[in-house]
């Protein structure tokens, strides 16, 4: 059984879905790193948070995840778990480029290229199906660039600088 000083709260489980025990879960924000990293679901019971293996895991484009979980196979024990927090260790959360916990926090960051140089300063992240966007803003020029982790190089939290490597043609996509 983990502590809470170990893990960071992501969601809540809203509701059962098929008839295998699938949940349904809402994030609190997006996860920032790919979720075929993630192995465990760690959710909170009355006996505290108790870790869950995933079988599958989906992403959907409004905010919430599908997943089936290895003990959880029917629909009665899946609606055991309706309304309960879900939680990540900090580890999957604070590990490289994946430090941020929420994309809002990337506004105010330099974007820099590999080959390009300075791009600009983030000024929100957009969240549209299927791909969110990072809005960088030079001067008059403002630029949408998909956030992927492929992407990213590095990220300097304490100069708010967020190092990345386009490919080639992608930012003439945005003139």
């Amino acid at each position: 059984m983990l502590d809470h000083s170990d893990c960071s709260r992501i969601g809540k489980v809203r509701k059962t879905t098929g008839f295998s025990g699938e949940l349904l879960v809402s994030l609190e924000s997006p996860l920032p790193f790919p979720t075929e990293k993630l192995q465990f679901l760690l959710v909170e019971l009355e006996d505290g948070i108790i870790p869950f293996h995933i079988r599958e895991l989906e992403q959907l484009a409004s905010g919430m995840i599908s997943v089936s979980l290895t003990d959880v196979r029917t629909v009665e024990q899946a609606k055991k778990l309706n309304g309960c927090p879900v939680y990540l260790e900090k580890k999957y959360l604070e590990s490289g480029e994946t430090a941020l916990r929420h994309l809002e926090d990337l506004s105010g960051y330099q974007v820099m290229d590999l080959n390009d140089g300075l791009l600009g300063v983030i000024t929100e992240v957009l969240r549209w199906p299927g791909q969110d966007l990072l809005k960088i803003v030079s001067g008059e020029r403002e630029i949408l660039v998909p956030l992927t982790e492929e992407y990213i190089t590095g990220l300097q939290e304490e100069k708010k600088i967020l190092h990345v490597s386009l490919p080639e043609g992608l930012l003439d996509l945005n003139q």
